[in-house]
């Protein structure tokens, strides 16, 4: 619960600190003004509807204040109830709207909808909305809808929507601030079945001019590297191999100068002996850190089979960085979409067993001509002799 801040405030903070904070462009987000019983919604928040929304009840139990808003309906029958507040915003910008919640004791009924609609002028342009109401739980949760601003909005309408409620939903410390760290990632977080030749993407940061790209097979190594490259990654592609030792190859007992990648690793201006030994102490060695970039995905070539990936975009504009959030990944063989075929022999040599990585099982069709075996590798490649 925080204390009530103008919206001229909230401005002149996103503008000073534009590049080392994210501020919150919600007034009085934790409805600690005209907070209190009484039927009244907090201080900037406005509310409709039969049913009521107020500040309202002892929520010092969050820690951040006292106060907190509820949606409720007194007396038999449910209602429906909206509180919003109107915020100015700039077109085309990701921006994250969260609130704490918890249920106020009982069955909570009704649902509960998070909602942003954006306006240019008078004229709403469009929506996006999230039902909440199964996240809703004894415990305080934080609930969140990620939203990107339409094209011509000049602002945000930012809504709380209660639809049949009948009992009490607690609320607080609502957030309305612009995205700032990498987001949005794909394959998504969590996800399994990834594609071994898929690319990584994802949204940037509001203020972000560069990405540097973390990527491994652990997590501790994926959130604790830094931006270094290891010593003897002449092409800094993260790890050192072959590729290394042909560009050492290419300029060895010469003095590479200037020359972008240099295999000249002791910078003693001529390859040689001493930096062949460079690249051997880190031979076959990944680093997680895999280079700075302007793109917004990158390639990590082909992935193994069944393994599990951790991957990390830091947003970077001159000497900020913020930190992004590290997302996994499990690579494997989606069966049912990837894998068809004609006919099998038999329950025992199914089309499956020709990509699941086994020497002892096969698949077999019918004893028949015309029979065929398709295997969807989500990528087009081109094939030569």
């Amino acid at each position: 619960m925080y204390k009530k801040q103008l919206f001229s405030i909230s401005f002149v903070l996103l503008t000073i600190f534009a590049v080392t904070v994210q501020a919150n462009l919600l007034c009085n987000p934790g409805f600690e003004e005209n907070g209190g019983y009484g039927g009244a919604s907090a201080d900037y928040w406005t509310d409709i509807g039969a049913a009521g929304c107020e500040s309202w009840g002892d929520f010092s139990e969050r820690g951040t204040g006292t106060w907190g808003m509820v949606i409720y309906t007194w007396g038999e029958g449910a209602g429906n109830a909206t509180v919003y507040q109107d915020i100015p915003v700039r077109a085309g910008i990701d921006y994250v709207y969260s609130m704490w919640t918890k249920r106020d004791g009982g069955t909570l009924a009704g649902s509960y909808t998070m909602k942003v609609e954006w306006y240019a002028g008078a004229t709403l342009l469009g929506e996006t909305s999230r039902d909440v109401s199964d996240e809703i739980s004894d415990v305080w949760t934080e609930v969140t809808l990620n939203v990107t601003s339409m094209d011509t909005a000049d602002t945000a309408r930012v809504m709380l929507i209660g639809t049949g409620v009948d009992k009490c939903g607690k609320f607080d410390d609502a957030n309305f601030a612009p995205i700032i760290i990498a987001h949005s990632p794909s394959p998504a977080d969590g996800a399994d079945y990834v594609d071994p030749n898929a690319d990584l993407i994802w949204s940037a940061g509001l203020y972000a001019a560069s990405h540097n790209v973390y990527f491994g097979t652990d997590f501790n190594d994926v959130n604790e590297a830094e931006p270094i490259f290891l010593a003897g990654d002449v092409n800094t592609d993260g790890q050192v191999d072959l590729s290394d030792m042909s560009v050492l190859a290419g300029q060895w007992l010469t003095n590479p100068g200037a020359s972008q990648p240099s295999a000249d690793l002791n910078s003693d201006g001529i390859v040689n002996l001493l930096d062949f030994a460079v690249i051997v102490d880190d031979w076959m060695k990944n680093s997680a850190f895999k280079g700075e970039q302007t793109e917004t995905n990158f390639e990590p070539g082909v992935m193994g089979i069944n393994t599990t990936y951790y991957w990390r975009i830091d947003e970077v504009n001159g000497v900020d960085t913020w930190k992004g959030n590290v997302w996994s990944f499990t690579v494997s063989y989606d069966y049912e979409i990837r894998i068809t075929a004609s006919s099998s022999e038999n329950e025992s040599l199914i089309p499956e067993n020709a990509i699941d990585m086994d020497m002892e099982t096969r698949w077999s069709s019918e004893f028949s001509d015309s029979q065929w075996l398709e295997i969807d590798l989500r990528k087009t490649y081109e094939i030569s002799a």
